[in-house]
């Protein structure tokens, strides 16, 4: 809880748990964010296992001063793919353990930075990406050739990159993309392809 921060004037303390925010589960430190800027606030806290609630006017840009122990309370995502090319599959052995988390979440792309392939997004993911406007994502492409991507992410889903990028594109969600390029597999005329293809979206 940061000092002179809303958060520090309600009395929140370090160790509490938020459980809900305007009347639904608090999912994540994105939810958080994205729930709270309102002009109406209705926050329940568990201290200790009791509950309790602030309900809260606003102006809608506070500082509320709260970092979370964790940004994604059920974990992280992982991938599902299988990239030959995966860099932590190639990590040396005895390293620490976090580094070898093979994460494909679009929550840590949206904070960190971390790059992703959208390829385990459900429509709820799309649906709550639009609504709460999880901007900029940070996207790995490698190809935009559908059937050449499906071999390099390793994963059928991996075709539709496409329209994937354009759903991004028509929610005005900023993204980043990148080429990991293979020689003799996606560089050459398959890079030019893609480079091509991307040249058509204004949202880079």
């Amino acid at each position: 809880v940061a000092p002179a921060s809303l958060a520090m004037e309600l009395g929140i303390e370090p160790g509490d748990r938020v459980v809900g925010i305007n009347g639904r589960p608090l999912l994540d430190a994105l939810d958080f964010q994205f729930q709270a800027q309102s002009t109406h606030v209705v926050l329940d806290v568990d201290r200790d296992g009791s509950l309790l609630r602030y309900e809260l006017e606003l102006e809608g840009d506070e500082f509320w001063g709260i970092t979370f122990a964790d940004p994604t309370f059920d974990g992280v995502r992982v991938c599902e793919n299988a990239c030959p090319f995966c860099f932590i599959k190639q990590i040396p052995k005895g390293m620490r353990r976090s580094l070898y988390v093979m994460d494909d979440d679009f929550r840590y792309s949206m904070l960190y930075g971390s790059f992703v392939t959208l390829t385990n997004l459900s429509e709820d993911d799309w649906k709550r990406i639009e609504e709460q406007h999880i901007s900029p994502m940070h996207v790995s492409v490698h190809a935009t050739n559908p059937d050449l991507r499906v071999a390099l992410v390793g994963n059928p889903k991996a075709g539709k990159i496409l329209e994937d990028l354009q759903r991004l594109q028509d929610a005005n969600i900023d993204f980043h993309a990148q080429l990991v390029l293979v020689p003799g597999v996606n560089d050459g005329e398959e890079m030019d392809r893609s480079l091509e293809d991307l040249s058509g979206f204004h949202r880079l």
